[in-house]
């Protein structure tokens, strides 16, 4: 109590608030009037309080305490990139003595890319990225982006 008073409670719950903090269910024994005015009798005050105001009592088991926590928020789904419209092929390795070479297809935004080839239509990205020894990108996205053709059925 502001005063320095202290009060003997009984504690019915503990439950999360929405803000992380804990808050108790109490229920506080008071004195009240009876029908007449005539007389008073004890009466139950029941409050939410938050848990800062409230101490154990000392031998109490609070095991058997119905106890709410809230669940955290879902993640928030992470930001989608705009759709690319260009793309760059940047040549990682070449093969010794053959023409074969390591590729990595990047969005031409990448910050990732060294430079390449550009290339300003999907499908030849996509067959950049599936030939041998082609890649795609997982820091731009284009690893996920460019590894199907588009669904037709399904307008993706």
């Amino acid at each position: 109590m502001p005063d320095g008073q202290t009060l003997t409670a009984r504690l019915y719950e503990r439950g999360q608030a929405k803000d992380g903090r804990w808050l108790f269910d109490v229920g506080l024994v008071v004195w009240r009037n009876g029908p007449k005015r005539e007389h008073a009798e004890p009466a139950e005050y029941r409050v939410w309080i938050p848990a800062e105001q409230a101490r154990r009592v000392n031998g109490a088991d609070y095991s058997q305490v119905k106890t709410t926590r809230r669940q955290p928020p879902a993640p928030k789904p992470w930001p989608r990139p705009r759709p690319a419209d260009r793309w760059k092929v940047e040549v990682v390795r070449r093969q010794p003595a053959t023409d074969f070479q390591w590729v990595t297809v990047h969005r031409a935004d990448c910050s990732l890319g060294a430079g390449g080839e550009e290339i300003d239509d999907e499908q030849k990205a996509r067959e950049r990225m599936a030939a041998e020894g082609g890649r795609g990108c997982a820091a731009c996205g284009t690893d996920m982006s460019l590894r199907t053709a588009p669904d037709a059925d399904s307008g993706r």
